[in-house]
This record gives C-alpha cells, sequence and structure tokens, in this order.
C-alpha cells in the first residue's frame, strides 16, 4: 500500500501492488487517457549493478527520480486530464514483462485496454535472473501532482482505496448522474452529501456545520463504520500517566482495526481520520446514511478503580426499552467482550482495572435512556467499547505497546466478523443496567480544511 516504507532503497511505496501467478499477464488501463511514458527496452542490470544505485538511495536517505525510474523497470505513464470533483489524474504502470505493441506515447487508449503485460522488471529477482518470482503490477494514481494516500495513516490510505476500487455509483434509472452518499474530501476527511451543487458537492462538516467541497471518492459498499472517540485540540479524553492521550489512542487502535478488517474483505470507514474533532451527531449520521450493519465505538476508560487480574473491558449496548436491550446491539456487543478480554488475558503482568458490574451492560441517564451519544444517537447496530483504563500505569504502559495494538486490532476484527459471518451470541452480559450521567462532549469544535 502508498505509504509503506521502502528501507532497501531508503524510500515511501507510492502504489499498490497486484500479485499475479504467472507473467505475461495483461495490465489494463484503469481509465480513459493518452500515453505520456512507454518504457519497453528496459535492460536488468546485474546484481553488483542493481546494488551499486540503490547504494546511493542509502547514502542519500532518499530515492533519486533515475533510481526510481530504474526500480520501475518496463512501464507506461497515461494522463488522464483533469476530472471533476477529483483533479488532475496520472497513473503508472510498472514492472511489465513488456509494453503492449499498441502503446505508443501520445496514443489515446481507453479504459480495459492492454497497456503491457505483467512480469517483475526492475525488481531485484529480475537482477538475479528470477524472471518468474514475486511477479506483480506495480501500480500508482497521482492526483495534481501527489499520489493518493500521500500524508494520510495506514489506517486511512485504506479506506481511500478501497473506496476507490468500490467504483463510481451507480447510474440512476432516470440516467441522471448519481450524488453519493458520502466522499472522502480531497484532504481524506469522510464526509456526509447533502447535496450537489454547481461547484460540487454541499457537506456535512465534522463539526456539524455546512460546507461546500470541489469532490471526493465516493463511500460506498460499507460495511462497518468505527469510530475512535474523541480528537481535536478540546477533547483529548483521558490521558495516561504516561502522556499518552486516549483521542491518539483511539485513532491508532482504529486504524489498526480498519487494516484487519480490510485484509479480510470487510469494507469499513471510521469517523474520523486523524486528529480533529468530530461531533456526535455527525458520527451517528455517517453510519445511518451509509446504512452500515454495525457501528464501533472505541474508547480507553478512567478513573482507575481497584486492580486484578481479569481485564475490565467494558461494552455499552442500545436498548430496546427499559426492560430489554436492542438485540442485535446486544451480539455485537457479547462478541466483541468475548474477544477482546480473551486476547488481553493473554497479556501477563498487567493490574487490571475493573468495575465490578463489568460486562456487556446498557448504562442509563438517572432520569432514564441511554447515556452515551453514541448508543442512543445512531439506528444503526451501535455498540461503546472502553477497552482498559489508560488512567491505570500498568495498563497505560500496555497500550502504548505495538504488541497491544495488533492484539486488540485483531481481536476487534475477530468480533465483527463474528458477527457479520455467524450467529454467535457472544458472552458477558449483564442484566442489571448501571446509571451514569456522563460527562457531555466539550461545546467548542475548530473546522478544518476539506478540500
Amino acid at each position: 500500500m502508498p505509504n509503506s516504507a521502502r528501507s532497501y532503497r531508503s524510500g515511501i511505496h507510492q502504489g499498490v501492488d497486484f500479485g499475479c501467478p504467472e507473467r505475461g499477464r495483461d495490465a489494463v488501463a484503469a481509465l480513459d487517457g493518452r500515453v505520456v511514458v512507454a518504457v519497453g527496452d528496459y535492460k536488468t542490470p546485474t546484481v553488483v549493478d542493481f546494488n551499486e544505485v540503490l547504494s546511493i538511495a542509502h547514502e542519500v536517505q532518499g530515492t533519486p527520480p533515475y533510481t526510481l525510474v530504474m526500480l520501475y523497470g518496463n512501464y507506461v505513464v497515461m494522463d488522464h486530464g483533469a476530472i471533476d470533483g477529483v483533479g488532475h489524474v496520472i497513473s503508472i504502470y510498472a514492472h511489465l514483462e513488456a509494453i503492449d505493441p499498441a502503446i505508443q506515447i501520445g496514443g489515446w487508449v481507453a479504459a480495459g485496454q492492454p497497456v503491457g503485460y505483467i512480469g517483475n522488471s526492475g525488481t531485484d529477482d529480475a537482477a538475479a535472473g528470477f524472471a518468474d518470482r514475486a511477479v506483480h503490477l506495480h501500480w500508482e494514481i497521482h492526483v495534481d501532482g501527489r499520489y493518493l494516500g500521500e500524508g494520510l495513516s495506514a489506517g486511512d490510505t485504506r479506506e481511500v482505496y478501497t473506496a476507490l476500487f468500490a467504483g463510481p455509483s451507480a447510474e440512476p434509472p432516470d440516467g441522471s448522474a448519481g450524488v453519493p452518499e458520502a466522499v472522502f474530501t480531497r484532504s481524506g476527511v469522510p464526509v456526509v452529501v447533502l447535496e450537489q451543487t454547481s461547484g460540487g458537492l454541499l457537506v456535512r462538516t465534522p463539526c456539524g456545520n455546512t460546507a461546500e467541497v470541489s469532490g471526493g471518492i465516493p463511500v460506498e459498499g460499507v460495511r462497518v463504520v468505527l469510530d475512535p472517540g474523541h480528537g481535536g485540540t478540546w477533547d483529548s479524553g483521558a490521558v495516561g500517566p504516561n502522556g499518552l492521550a486516549e483521542r491518539d489512542l483511539n485513532l491508532a487502535l482504529s486504524d489498526a482495526v480498519l487494516a484487519e478488517l480490510a485484509d479480510r474483505g470487510i469494507a469499513a470507514v471510521s469517523t474520523r481520520t486523524g486528529d480533529y474533532g468530530v461531533r456526535l451527531s455527525v458520527r451517528a449520521e455517517l453510519a445511518d446514511v451509509l446504512g452500515v450493519e454495525a457501528l464501533v465505538s472505541i474508547h480507553h476508560n478512567a478513573p482507575t478503580m481497584r486492580t486484578g487480574d481479569t481485564p475490565g473491558t467494558e461494552v455499552y449496548i442500545q436498548s430496546e426499552s427499559a426492560q430489554q436491550a436492542r438485540a442485535d446491539s446486544a451480539r455485537l456487543g457479547g462478541l466483541l467482550y468475548e474477544e477482546i478480554t480473551t486476547a488481553l488475558g493473554s497479556f501477563e503482568g498487567v493490574a487490571w482495572s475493573r468495575q465490578s458490574d463489568a460486562g456487556v451492560l446498557r448504562v442509563f441517564y438517572p432520569e432514564g435512556g441511554d447515556a452515551y451519544g453514541m448508543i442512543h444517537g445512531p439506528s444503526v447496530p451501535a455498540v461503546l467499547v472502553e477497552y482498559g483504563y489508560l488512567s491505570n500505569p500498568s495498563e497505560a504502559a500496555l497500550f502504548a505497546t505495538n504488541e497491544y495494538t495488533r492484539t486488540a486490532a485483531s481481536a476487534t476484527a475477530d468480533a465483527i466478523e463474528a458477527y457479520l459471518l455467524t450467529g454467535r451470541p457472544g458472552t458477558g452480559f449483564v442484566q442489571q443496567p448501571r446509571v451514569f450521567d456522563p460527562v457531555s462532549p466539550p461545546g467548542r469544535c475548530d473546522e478544518i480544511a476539506l478540500d
């Protein structure tokens, strides 16, 4: 994926690699466009020459353009022109075994037409003489001079490319252009679309206002919304004794869960893709507009309670009535509690903070009704997970590790996958609702750039 480190050349990956079981298969144009570069006479260097070029990249601590071109092998660059609501688009097809004979510089190529044949030219395997090893197409897409995903986190990049590969909205029967329900703006922010305008799209901003954007990538085919709680200058959430802010921890975990779900073929999106504020109503609206099957709000708790050997994970679920939990929310919550507590229980030496009624439960205002905005706000099945206590020094130290993020993300994805694909009921249900009046979210919210 874009933004992955490429330490062998002291650089960053700018595209997507598509593996192929055999060389020689067609690499086809993604869009209509004109060929601006076509290199089909690439000469494979020796291993010594290949490594000498890479050594220069290490010396300068980056990948010089001439090195990058060498690493493309045989490649084709297409100019797709200015696309309304997107920008000026260019695509690159690299590591080709050969380019198609019909490809000529300046020639027009239709979407789906072969530009070349997949191989491994420009790779270390090819330099070593292994023509059938690591065969793949390296594909890049650039918008207004920047590769798609530049500057985004791994989870955000996956979201953008998942939406990209899902394809455009289907055209309505009357032939009018479809307006997407939500888009990723050009700055990578997911927003709900209110209507089409002469200049682009009118959208709901993260702070709940409206703004016009020039366009964006449609968010489609999404089954799950993840909600990394808190965010922005005015809402850090809990802060651990080690200085770890909940807003950052929640976002890192959400990104990791997005990656896990993507690996399992489950399309998901998050309510925020960076450190900025998002109103609770806006988070809920995104999930409802997309009509997802599950909304999981990710949090870490405070203050510290009495400690022990068992994780104090809590999962808050929706009510059907004052007497009864909503069945789909309860099942999702039970699966999350089961998978997360089992996974966290594998960590040794942690003094876990825990309330006596920790589990899968409903939380009511003193006057009645579900207390948390991410529980009573959405219409779709929703839960709020407090994975543990960030205020607890023992847990905060664990939460700061990559191993925790990997473990918690995998368990969360396991639970979501089980919810979508099985009838498992989950465990950890607490019958008696807790009565609690949570702190209201900050009233202040700073808008961010969308275009």
